[in-house]
C-alpha cells in the first residue's frame, strides 16, 4: 500500500476514551456518517469510529515546499 492509499493523518493524541496513541499515522475515511463521524482504516488494518476533526491531510515537507519555490516565484531560478 502507499501513502496515496491513506490520505490522512490522524491528529489526536491518547485520552481516556482512545487509550492507544494513534497520532500522526496514516489512516484512510472507509464511511462518511451523520453527525461529522466517520469510519477510519490505518494502516496496520485496524479501524475506529470518530470525528471527522481528527484527521488532517499532510503538509508538504520543507523539501518539497523549496524545490517548489522558484516556480512559485519565493526564490530566484539557480540561487537554490
Amino acid at each position: 500500500m502507499t501513502k496515496s492509499d491513506f490520505p490522512y493523518i490522524y491528529a489526536w493524541g491518547p485520552s481516556f476514551m482512545r487509550p492507544t496513541n494513534r497520532k500522526g499515522m496514516r489512516c484512510r475515511v472507509l464511511v462518511r456518517g451523520k453527525m461529522n463521524s466517520c469510519l477510519l482504516e490505518f494502516e496496520d488494518g485496524f479501524q475506529t469510529i470518530t470525528s471527522r476533526n481528527a484527521i488532517r491531510k499532510p503538509s508538504n515537507s520543507l523539501t518539497e515546499i523549496l524545490q517548489n519555490a522558484p516556480l512559485l516565484g519565493l526564490i530566484p531560478p539557480g540561487r537554490l
